[in-house]
């Protein structure tokens, strides 16, 4: 049979889910391009700077958490990924 699925466990719901969350991510980037541009602040430099910080700071134990659970696997990262200053 042509089920279109490729003989994936998810097929088309799968497929779909997928396209769902490209869509979601395309409408939040523009959203946020548009604001930035509406509301830009004086120093870009030091807004990103600091959008960086925060989401280091706010991202990193999150991730340390998943590692540790064993949900995401960090070990393939090496050097260039920071696997070589965390691990």
């Amino acid at each position: 049979g042509g089920g279109g699925g490729g003989g994936e466990s998810g097929g088309l719901h799968a497929t779909t889910g997928g396209a769902l969350l490209c869509l979601c991510s395309a409408l939040l980037y523009a959203c946020y391009t548009v604001l930035l541009r509406a509301l830009a602040p004086t120093d870009l430099l030091l807004f990103f700077g600091l959008v960086g910080a925060f989401n280091a700071l706010a991202l990193a134990p999150l991730v340390a958490v998943l590692h540790v659970t064993g949900a995401e696997d960090l070990s393939r990262l090496g050097l260039a990924g920071g696997g070589g200053i965390l691990g």
